[in-house]
């Protein structure tokens, strides 16, 4: 079994040689990203002094899902000229007390979160079963989430590998599959805590979408990803809570935050979410359709 130890005694790299990485193609992609998920990228890549490249153009024209970019980024002419990226998806908002992730890497040439970081068990069949386009021999027990990793340029030739063997059709879960057997049987880089990855729909599925399971979620997450669209409910309420300045309001919701009112908290959330759907999915797609 692969065995993973993460030590937190790192070494602070050089900011010069380290970018964030975002993949944001297409007008209507690129619009959403700006509006939503890259302010508070861009707020950490001040806070850890690291540049950031949002690439809004396929860097290798393929029919193959835009995921699969991801594995080409070295050879862009600007993500080129750094040593160590950290790809992020544009769904994933990174929360203002988030740790610098460069330095709990360290010097290791790779950092990854597991897919299944809170045990779930359909999970742990369907992430299984994204290896079946993977050779058999020695198979990961787990899988992990390509939506955030931290990852070396000498690996270049490696992830460009993955990426031309896996031409011939979308493999089961896209890239998730080919780079976690990689990465898994590599055994160079480290398994990064879930605060790295904070996955809400796993999250919420786990421990419910009471307020005080969202701001346990929130206070113990560097970056929380909102994968398939799903929750933009939580959205809405992290980013508020993450940027208001009104401090009564923050005590009002640690106070309602108690495991106490999850009876009343957790169909508010329910509720507040089908309102935000509707408000989607009907009003907002109608007032887009008048206006062209």
């Amino acid at each position: 079994m692969l065995d993973f130890t993460l030590d937190y005694k790192f070494i602070v790299m050089n900011n010069s040689d380290r970018a964030i990485v975002m993949f944001a193609i297409g007008e209507k992609y690129l619009k959403s990203f700006n509006e939503t998920f890259r302010p508070s990228i861009e707020r950490y890549a001040r806070k850890i002094n690291t540049e950031t490249i949002v690439v809004e153009e396929l860097i290798r024209p393929s029919s193959k899902k835009i995921y699969w970019q991801r594995l080409v980024m070295f050879s862009h002419p600007v993500i080129s000229k750094y040593d160590k990226v950290l790809m992020v998806d544009s769904d994933i908002y990174i929360t203002k007390h988030a740790r610098n992730i460069f330095d709990v890497v360290g010097e290791r040439p790779w950092g990854i979160c597991k897919n299944n970081a809170y045990d779930l068990p359909t999970l742990a069949l369907t992430d299984i079963s994204c290896y079946e386009d993977c050779p058999k021999k020695n198979r990961p027990s787990f899988l992990t989430n390509s939506g955030m990793y931290v990852i070396s340029k000498s690996y270049q030739n490696n992830l460009e590998k993955i990426y031309a063997e896996n031409q011939i059709r979308e493999a089961r879960g896209y890239d998730m599959g080919p780079i976690s057997y990689f990465l898994l049987n590599d055994k160079n880089g480290v398994i990064l805590s879930s605060e790295f990855n904070t996955i809400v729909v796993s999250y919420i599925e786990k421990y419910g979408c009471a307020l005080s399971s969202i701001l346990k979620m929130y206070d113990s997450a560097s970056f929380i990803h909102f994968a398939a669209n799903k929750w933009h409910s939580i959205f809405i309420f992290v980013r508020w809570f993450d940027t208001t300045e009104f401090y009564l309001s923050k005590r009002l919701v640690r106070f309602l935050g108690r495991r106490q009112f999850d009876f009343i908290t957790a169909p508010a959330f329910k509720i507040f979410q089908h309102l935000v759907g509707i408000y989607n999915y009907r009003f907002r797609k109608f007032f887009s359709k008048s206006s062209v």
